[in-house]
């Protein structure tokens, strides 16, 4: 992997080394106990994410290459890692066919959302725009593309629908629920 700069990245077995490409010195190596599954680079090239096989993320920093923190992104086995234009969110993709979306502004990464994708599990992914992913997966035995729509008004609107939906304007009145609001209302709020 080639990192901004030059440098570059080698991984051997469960060490990864990070070399100068310009005079072949070892900047530093990486030991995690881990073989590195695949691997990620912020797009101002200062945070290196390395996803471990067993779901686990590894985050550095390329200044010094210290470790920045650590967590279980992925409960299945992981294959896939994008960070959003922004830098603002990590996507991970699994075997057990989610993409998982986390939020890295926070000092603990927190999870934004877990989204299905069609198909056995997925493989590599990447950021389309602000609110779409592509994603490899496998459906039978092949390999499709698709698109991941991340549009959080529309998982919003699910959710409040399922949450209003089930209410008759009866059981409105009974549970005193004030006139069944509206999505626009509830989301006004």
């Amino acid at each position: 992997w080639f990192l901004t700069g030059g440098d570059s990245l080698v991984n051997s077995g469960s060490v990864l080394y990070a070399i100068d490409a310009e005079n072949g010195k070892q900047l530093a190596e990486l030991h995690g106990g881990w073989a590195s599954q695949t691997t990620v680079l912020s797009h101002d090239g200062s945070r290196l994410f390395l996803m471990d096989g067993g779901g686990w993320v590894h985050e550095y920093e390329t200044t010094d290459w210290q470790p920045v923190r650590a967590w279980e992104a992925q409960e299945s086995t992981a294959r896939g890692i994008s960070i959003s234009q922004d830098d603002s969110r990590l996507a991970v993709s699994g075997e057990d066919g989610l993409v998982v979306i986390w939020d890295l502004a926070a000092d603990d990464p927190v999870m934004l959302d877990r989204i299905p994708v069609a198909g056995d599990r997925v493989s590599d992914i990447v950021w389309i725009g602000e609110d779409r992913m592509g994603a490899a997966a496998l459906v039978g035995d092949l390999w499709e593309w698709q698109v991941v729509e991340l549009s959080a008004g529309a998982v919003v609107d699910e959710a409040i629908a399922s949450l209003v939906r089930g209410f008759t304007p009866e059981e409105c009145d009974t549970y005193a629920i004030e006139g069944c609001p509206t999505l626009e209302e509830i989301r006004n709020r």
